[in-house]
């Protein structure tokens, strides 16, 4: 028996949490039971351990990125200990075999909750309706990006919306004939910001207003857009949900922080898919999140070595995991209630994927706990972000909050900038 004395848990109080075998047993004010050890935490908010819906952690094919080593000290040191990795890896992950052996890959490694998406092809429904108790969504690349999975094909959509599947349907929204007209247009163009010209914004919105139809046509009740960048997305994923529209969507950290007037500093370093936009559609996407439109936080984790990021043909991806906390930690009190922030970045992901066993403090849930302190501040160095790429666009920022410990199944990680297991 292990109990976390005086924590604060949002929406309860200060409370002693009771933990046996990996899994909360009590949650009271004062705990006086038997117990084996104990951890103060007197002064620090306890969350739920953290759930990040969208990574990529490039296993199988490109550990020099990241990997499920890296990877995992990156999600503890940030809080998180669930992560779900997307399907576009080499080789890419669409069937029930190439599950099983990318599953296979990461058992070693992971020192945190490893969940994986099945990609979405335009002919492989049949492996996706088979692996759908060994996945934890369905990836959609409906735009090209990273990878080989683009899937534009509107019959084949329609197809894997009517399978009512038992998972959800993660889309990446860009419209494929929009950012190709774009390229065309500006085949000459040099600006630092030809990137979010390219895949201008009326590619995001044309994507996501084809597949709201899509719904509407279909029934579906399971798709969720991925990293919203725009106004008008919220706009209308706003109005859809109004009209009884079954849609969720997240936005990313990069796109909550920068903007294109970034590019000047940062250039290839903050290529990303969707691209960054205005000062204008960062707002709106803050506001989006206090309207209740934003389901959660996901951070889009997909790092690329320096060295990639610095030539002239930057790939698209950057780090985040590291600073998906501590950024929402910021507007603590201001703009959202530790509350909101807990449910954001662990309850709703939980809920939306399905998993039953985490994502709140209460008896009967697995011990993934986050212990935050409000009165130390972080500042973002090579060194404490982890990753395998090695760089961040946070460099240099200073945060006003730290994870001060991470617990998986009751057993702790992470602490105040160490590791507590044999890496």
């Amino acid at each position: 028996m292990f109990v976390i004395r005086q924590a604060a848990i949002p929406e309860v109080g200060e409370s002693d949490i009771v933990i046996d075998h990996g899994h909360i047993v009590e949650v009271v004010e004062h705990y006086d039971g038997d117990y084996e050890s104990e951890y103060n935490a007197k002064g620090l908010f306890a969350f739920p351990g953290g759930i990040d819906m969208h990574v990529h952690f490039r296993i199988p094919g490109n550990p020099e990125k990241e990997n499920w080593v890296s990877g995992s000290r990156v999600a503890l040191a940030a809080g998180y200990t669930t992560v779900c990795d997307m399907p576009n890896t080499t080789p890419a992950t669409i069937s029930v075999r190439a599950v099983e052996e990318k599953k296979a890959l990461i058992q070693r490694d992971a020192k945190v909750r490893a969940e994986l998406y099945i990609g979405a092809t335009s002919d492989n429904l049949d492996e996706i309706i088979a692996a759908q108790d060994m996945v934890c969504g369905v990836k959609v690349y409906y735009g090209t990006s990273t990878g080989n999975l683009t899937m534009n094909d509107p019959e084949a959509l329609r197809e894997l919306f009517e399978a009512r599947l038992r998972v959800p349907i993660v889309i990446h929204a860009e419209d494929d004939a929009c950012i190709e007209k774009h390229a065309q247009e500006l085949a000459t163009y040099s600006g630092v910001d030809k990137h979010s010209k390219v895949r201008d914004k009326d590619a995001a919105i044309t994507a996501v207003r084809d597949i709201i139809a899509l719904i509407k046509e279909t029934g579906a009740t399971n798709v969720h857009i991925t990293h919203v960048t725009t106004a008008e997305e919220i706009a209308l994923i706003q109005q859809a949900q109004n009209e009884g529209v079954h849609i969720t969507c997240d936005v990313a950290p990069h796109h909550l922080t920068f903007t294109i007037d970034d590019y000047e500093r940062l250039h290839g370093q903050l290529q990303v898919n969707p691209p960054v936009r205005t000062h204008e559609d960062v707002e709106a996407l803050w506001q989006g999140i206090r309207a209740g439109v934003v389901s959660c936080i996901a951070s889009d984790h997909a790092p690329h070595t320096l060295k990639e990021k610095k030539s002239d043909h930057a790939p698209s991806g950057i780090p985040s995991l590291h600073v998906e906390l501590l950024l929402l930690l910021e507007h603590a009190s201001s703009d959202f209630s530790y509350a909101d922030i807990m449910h954001l970045t662990s309850t709703f992901p939980a809920q939306l994927l399905g998993f039953t066993d985490r994502g709140a403090i209460e008896k009967g849930k697995r011990a993934d706990i986050t212990l935050i302190d409000p009165a130390i501040h972080t500042s973002i160095t090579k060194e404490n972000m982890h990753s395998a790429c090695g760089w961040s666009p946070w460099k240099g920022k200073t945060f006003s909050h730290s994870i001060a410990a991470t617990f998986v199944d009751g057993q702790l990680f992470y602490e105040r900038g160490h590791f507590t297991y044999d890496i």
